[in-house]
């Protein structure tokens, strides 16, 4: 089920970031350059932070709006 409901996110970066932050728990940002974070995966900078989460926001929002058209 958790496929589908991935499937539903239109954009790979949105999908791709609600992965690694929510089912991976990778940190948004981390100093320490050897330890993956979803910004640096991203090439972003720690400013960026609020894109990123607005792309998970979106996931989550498309993957509900799935879940509910699945029930």
């Amino acid at each position: 089920m958790i496929r589908r409901l991935l499937k539903a996110v239109t954009d790979d970066r949105h999908r791709k970031a609600f992965i690694l932050r929510k089912m991976r728990d990778w940190p948004m940002y981390d100093e320490d350059s050897t330890v993956p974070s979803v910004l640096r995966h991203f090439g972003l900078r720690p400013e960026q932070r609020r894109t990123v989460q607005y792309w998970i926001e979106r996931a989550e929002k498309q993957m509900r709006e799935a879940y509910g058209e699945e029930q």
